[in-house]
């Protein structure tokens, strides 16, 4: 048998932020750090390199689509924001607060979430292929056909969640933990063995859990 996985902690380090100047993302300097900026505005199919931000804020920001090559968040807060669709392989995520939020067809593919947390974010079809989540708490979210193939769970807790279709195909936990979530229709459900389900979250993959197993309902 593998090694049960230890209980999820939920011990996230919340962002640090300085007094904010703000800005329009269209005066947004996007080479080079940024820092200290509270950055609001619109933009479609933004494509930049190597973005880093420390100590900012993205509030009411509509970034639709485009590409944003191996960005660094470092103590960022994004609230009330939509960032659908925008392609972001191997991201640097440490010590950022999503909050009321789209991230619909988001990808984080190959990246790094580090104390991230995630509060009623609609994120239907988020790709976190590949990535490592540590110390990551989802609240509240709406998660439908997340896929988490390949990504490594080592302090992640998921909270009243709806993970419906979700991907855990290969997915590696250390430590995991789900509270009233639902799981109905996920794939690759022996991936999970050793998180922390609650009795809400375990009625929820029933079915997977038996289509897994070959077994037939009569």
């Amino acid at each position: 048998m593998p090694p049960r996985a230890r209980a999820a902690t939920p011990l996230t380090a919340a962002p640090e932020l300085p007094d904010l100047v703000p800005v329009a993302l269209e005066d947004l300097d996007l080479d080079g750090l940024v820092e200290g900026r509270s950055v609001s505005g619109h933009a479609e199919d933004l494509h930049a390199d190597d973005v880093e931000l420390e100590g900012c804020r993205l509030d009411g920001l509509r970034l639709i689509g485009g590409r944003l090559t191996r960005c660094s968040f470092t103590d960022v807060e994004i609230t009330g924001s939509d960032l659908s669709g925008v392609d972001v392989p191997d991201g640097r995520w440490h010590r950022v607060a999503v909050a009321e939020t789209r991230l619909a067809g988001t990808s984080v593919a190959g990246g790094m979430w580090q104390d991230v947390t995630l509060d009623d974010v609609r994120a239907a079809r988020l790709d976190l292929r590949f990535a490592t989540l540590r110390r990551v708490r989802f609240t509240g979210c709406d998660l439908d056909s997340v896929d988490l193939t390949s990504a490594t769970l080592d302090g992640v807790v998921f909270t009243d969640c709806r993970l419906p279709a979700a991907r855990f195909v290969g997915t590696t936990v250390k430590r995991a933990q789900f509270v009233r979530c639902e799981l109905d229709g996920a794939h690759g459900v022996p991936a999970l063995s050793g998180a922390h389900v609650d009795q809400v979250t375990l009625m929820s993959l029933a079915a997977p859990m038996a289509l897994a197993l070959g077994l037939r309902l009569t």
